[in-house]
């Protein structure tokens, strides 16, 4: 009976002492499991909380940081800008700009391609690029402290000398106020690299230091153009086309050129008046089958190969006038049918030779800031011909419904002009 009662004290002593320190055991672990989460929490979350106050601190890459090795394997640089007469816009649908050139040509001197991306604003364009999008900022940043631990600024000396440059050449052009250029306060600007890219960084500044001297011919508009089209011997693609110094041929016998005849049949497929289509290809190119402008237009109509190339028509053949003029009209009938919504037909005109000058895109641009200042958007006159302006300035080119930027508008303002006064001067002398 002893031995059964010891027995029982044994194991109750022994399930009582093993269920104690099961309990404590399993506190152990609770309150381990429970500090790992909160550790975990911190890493994860703590930081992003403490930096929420400053739009940029918090922006942190999520991709692998790319450097130059990754750029020359991937064959392609990504440029990021912002439209701007110095730094990238389009015209004719073919791509212009200083900075813009300068990067396409340090693209080529790593051996790479250059892509652009167009931000609208600069602070879009920092905050994606120090996510990790993009490779170069190719545009005159202004250089901030705040951002001297994020960024690599490159070229401080020859981008602030060389858009300095190009600010005085301009302004002395213009009429000049009181206020002298030399008085105002001086900006410094830069490009930028990640500061994860130092290799990147270090080779764009040894191509500065390399190449500043050479600013001027790589942004030359004939330095571009031949290297655009180095597919091409002939010698046609860099003369400058000069214009007669007459627009009429034969005025007794109403003949405007020796491309009458040519003319008279094409202005049928874009339903236009000959004499109009006349004096838009002596606008274009006084009537000269060899002409080739700065930006590569060829032939009597100045079509860019780009353009031509839609109707099926080589560069080669854009010097044969019936060729040349056969494209000009269908890209004409194109601008017509994409300005349907101007149902006043000479309205649409202007609209269709402002296109032909610009771009449609721009001339698009331009109507939608007409109707946002109050302006007829299918009304030319003292309407849209303001807008293209406008867009001159960066106040407006920059707005949120501009999708195409800065454009050369006084060259279009005045293109119009120009064709409407001598369509009349034409159909006063021919029939």
């Amino acid at each position: 009976m002893n031995n059964i009662n010891f027995k029982k004290s044994i194991s109750k002593f022994l399930h009582t002492h093993f269920i104690n320190n099961l309990r404590v055991w399993i506190g152990w672990i609770v309150a381990i499991l429970l500090v790992c989460l909160i550790v975990l929490y911190f890493i994860l979350f703590a930081d992003n909380k403490t930096t929420m106050h400053n739009p940029l601190n918090h922006i942190i890459s999520d991709n692998h940081p790319i450097d130059l090795l990754d750029i020359k394997e991937n064959g392609e640089l990504i440029i990021y800008t912002l439209y701007g007469p110095t730094s990238y816009f389009l015209f004719h649908g073919e791509e212009y700009g200083y900075q813009y050139r300068i990067a396409e040509d340090f693209a080529s001197s790593i051996g790479v391609s250059a892509r652009v991306e167009v931000l609208h604003n600069e602070q879009e364009l920092v905050e994606r690029f120090l996510r990790g999008e993009g490779d170069v900022v190719a545009y005159n940043l202004t250089m901030a402290d705040s951002l001297y631990k994020r960024l690599i600024y490159c070229g401080e000396e020859p981008i602030t000398h060389f858009i300095d440059s190009i600010n005085n050449t301009t302004s002395s052009k213009s009429v000049t106020n009181q206020t002298t250029t030399d008085s105002l306060p001086k900006s410094h600007y830069a490009w930028a690299v990640r500061y994860e890219a130092p290799e990147l960084a270090h080779t764009l500044n040894e191509y500065f230091i390399n190449n500043a001297h050479r600013f001027k011919t790589i942004t030359s508009t004939n330095s571009h153009r031949k290297s655009k089209h180095n597919d091409t011997s002939s010698s046609k693609f860099i003369r400058a086309s000069i214009h007669p110094r007459t627009s009429v041929m034969d005025a007794t016998k109403g003949i405007l050129s020796p491309y009458d005849d040519i003319i008279k049949k094409q202005s049928h497929i874009c339903n236009w008046d000959w004499r109009l289509l006349a004096a838009l290809v002596y606008q274009e190119s006084g009537f000269d089958p060899h002409a080739v402008s700065r930006a590569g237009a060829l032939g009597l109509a100045q079509l860019l190969p780009s353009t031509a190339s839609r109707y099926g028509i080589s560069s080669n053949q854009l010097f044969d006038p019936k060729t040349n003029i056969s494209g000009a009209v269908k890209y004409l009938s194109f601008l017509s049918i994409h300005f349907a919504d101007v149902e006043n037909r000479d309205q649409r005109l202007n609209f269709v030779l402002a296109a032909y000058n610009a771009g449609f895109h721009h001339i698009d641009d331009a109507r939608r800031l007409a109707e946002y200042r109050g302006k007829n958007p299918n009304m030319w006159d003292s309407n849209v011909d303001s807008a293209v302006l406008w867009l001159m300035v960066d106040s407006n080119y920059k707005k949120p419904f501009i999708d195409y930027g800065y454009m050369r508008g006084t060259e279009t303002f005045h293109y119009v002009k120009s064709i409407r006064k001598l369509w009349n001067y034409y159909k006063g002398i021919t029939k």
